[in-house]
């Protein structure tokens, strides 16, 4: 009897189900080892649980089925590389701050980006761009800048300190002194400031001396005698014309006052005010500074005391203001502007101005401007107003007919060198006599004098008149300048080189003299700027800059010329602004070529508590130093 045999044709799908295997009747004995392909449906759900790989879990497997571990050294390197590549950008682009996703790059084109007061012994150049512990005329860091102001007038020195090789020089001449306010209702003109000059690293020798001079403050114009305060005029007479070749009038007016160091009748002197003396820093043939002293107000308003055209008395580092006009000379109906000498007499090789306005503070150049003029013609009943002395920043404004106010006297400008960070005004001009109105103080901060007004319209004078006490007063106040109608400008500020006020009075013939306002003094203030340096030890450290989660890793890219080598340098980050971690540094070869810049790159992981853990910096240590090191540029990341 022939085998029946169940061929897979006389089968259909299906036909076996599990219905008709008995449990356990197909072992693992009946089912061959190989699955194949076909074998799996596309839509199997196989658990990796049920693979068994010869590979570590850490390995992957590759496209052809073999294993193999995932390089990760690209990636430090790709970093790194962003770091190399934000620096040349910086570089090209003239910038210091270079921001990343997570990450600064600073090329130290100039020293934001660096606490500088935590910094020592390394020294900025800002011709090349770099810190070093060694350099030749390099910046001084800011907190060794050594500051010195000169304010006693009169010649001196200053002495310069062994490693100094540059300073900046602020020198401002004495104010000029303002006219005084005569009879016929007159205003003195204001007192022009002394001229400005601020210079850069002017270059010193270390450890020599420089001669000085600070300018005195003119004379404010008036007086009632030689023993009474007010500028009377120089030799032969009490009186100085105010222009040249011209011939010396004297107005001098009578009042019967009791002064027992006089004779009688008494004499008020109205004058001019006197100008103010140059200030000079430096002698031939070293370059010397001569800032020129402030040119004096106009006095009472006749021709010789006017000055109805240019003058040297008038003119000066900024000009003085020309005084008002009476009736009796009549025929001079407006008064030439008075121009600043400072440039033309005392030009500065090389020396350039900053544009004004548009510079707020610490203004480069050498700086003067012109005086106001006066406007009307003063009589009995009538006012006139006085020009505004100029300022080093802006000139001296006109005398104004209606309101009757006199000019306002030239802004100065404003500069921080005294401490390095309070801004200071200086050089204002003194404003110049009104009448009915006071005079705008724009120039007060500039320490700029106040021109005097009339009582018209005001209960009480800006400044009271001066007065003295006589014998035969019975101890009252008794004016001394003939009249409580005389009223004094008032003074420039001392060691600012502002101009004095113009004085007033009021009323008609017979009558006292209202003198003007003393120009305030010169000064001469020198700060330390470039400076010879050799250190064996410095300490870089950055700026804090602020994450925006807490990183884990930093990384670092510095370029720079490490003669010394790495061994004397210990670089490290920090993420709370407390705990620096150290960082190790592979020396990467030259940014181009076989010389010069070096790159050197390092990580490390960053383990400060401290709350927040998001500030981060960076910090270079060099210890035992022999040779100049450079440091060019710092790029940090973090993640």
């Amino acid at each position: 009897m022939g085998i029946t045999k169940l061929e897979n044709q006389n089968l259909s799908n299906d036909a076996i189900g599990s219905g008709e295997i008995n449990t356990g009747s197909v072992d693992s004995s009946k089912i061959g080892a190989e699955v194949k392909n076909e074998d799996i449906s596309p839509s199997a759900n196989i658990s990796a649980t049920k693979l068994a790989l010869p590979g570590p879990p850490s390995q992957f497997v590759r496209g052809d089925g073999s294993f193999g571990a995932i390089d990760t050294t690209g990636i430090n390197e790709n970093a790194f590389n962003i770091g190399v590549l934000g620096f040349k950008m910086a570089v090209n682009d003239g910038l210091t701050i270079f921001n990343l996703k997570d990450g600064v790059v600073d090329e130290f084109h100039d020293e934001s980006g660096i606490d500088t007061a935590e910094n020592t012994n390394a020294a900025y150049d800002s011709t090349s761009d770099f810190y070093s512990n060694q350099g030749t005329n390099v910046d001084l860091p800011s907190p060794q800048i050594g500051r010195t102001s000169i304010t006693s007038t009169g010649s001196g020195t200053y002495s310069v300190e062994p490693t100094i090789t540059a300073v900046d020089v602020l020198i401002i001449g004495g104010g000029g002194g303002a006219g005084a306010g005569g009879y016929n209702n007159t205003a003195g003109g204001g007192g022009g400031a002394g001229g400005l000059i601020f210079y850069e690293d002017y270059p010193v020798t270390g450890g020599g001396s420089i001669p000085v001079s600070v300018g005195a403050g003119g004379r404010g114009g008036g007086g009632a005698s030689s023993s009474i305060a007010g500028y009377l005029g120089g030799s032969p007479g009490p009186y100085e014309t105010a222009f040249d070749n011209a011939t010396a009038i004297n107005e001098a007016k009578t009042f019967n006052f009791y002064n027992p160091a006089e004779p009688t009748p008494h004499q008020f002197f109205y004058s001019p005010g006197e100008k103010g003396t140059d200030s000079v820093f430096g002698a031939a043939p070293a370059l010397v500074l001569t800032a020129e002293g402030g040119g004096r107000g106009g006095g009472y308003g006749h021709t010789s005391y006017v000055a109805s055209f240019e003058d040297a008395t008038i003119q000066g580092g900024s000009a003085g203001g020309v005084a008002s006009y009476t009736s009796e000379d009549n025929s001079e109906t407006g008064a030439a502007e008075h121009t600043s000498t400072q440039v033309s007499n005392h030009p500065v090789p090389g020396l350039s101005n900053d544009p004004l306005p548009g510079t707020p503070i610490n203004a480069r150049g050498a700086f003067g401007s012109a005086g106001g003029i006066a406007t009307g013609t003063a009589t009995n009943t009538t006012h006139a107003t006085s020009g505004g002395g100029g300022g080093a920043g802006t000139s001296g404004g006109d005398g104004i007919a209606t309101p009757e106010t006199g000019g306002a006297g030239g802004e100065g400008l404003n500069y921080n060198i005294a401490d390095g960070s309070t801004p200071v005004g200086y050089a204002g001009g003194g404003g110049g006599g009104g009448a009915d109105t006071a005079p705008p103080n724009e120039s007060v901060p500039f320490g700029g004098g106040i021109g005097q007004l009339t009582t018209n319209n005001e209960s009480t004078p800006w400044l009271q008149p001066i007065a003295a006490l006589g014998p035969e007063s019975g101890g009252n106040p008794v004016d001394a300048y003939g009249s409580t109608e005389s009223y004094p400008g008032g003074d420039g500020t001392a060691n600012r080189g502002a101009g004095g006020g113009g004085g007033m009075t009021q009323g008609a013939s017979p009558t006292g003299v209202g003198i003007g306002g003393n120009g305030g003094s010169g000064v001469i203030i020198i700060t330390e700027s470039r400076y010879n340096v050799s250190n064996t030890s410095m300490t870089l450290i950055s700026d804090t800059f602020t994450a925006s989660s807490t990183p884990t890793t930093a990384r670092i890219v510095v370029f720079a010329e490490l003669p010394d080598g790495l061994s004397d340098f210990t670089i490290s980050a920090t993420r709370d602004n407390s705990t620096f971690n150290a960082i190790t540094l592979t020396d990467e070869g030259f940014e181009a070529g076989s010389s010069g810049i070096k790159i050197f790159t390092g990580s490390t992981p960053l383990t400060g508590s401290a709350s927040p853990q998001v500030q981060l910096r960076w910090k270079i240590v060099g210890s035992s130093l022999s040779g100049a090191n450079k440091i060019h540029g710092v790029s940090l990341q973090w993640e």
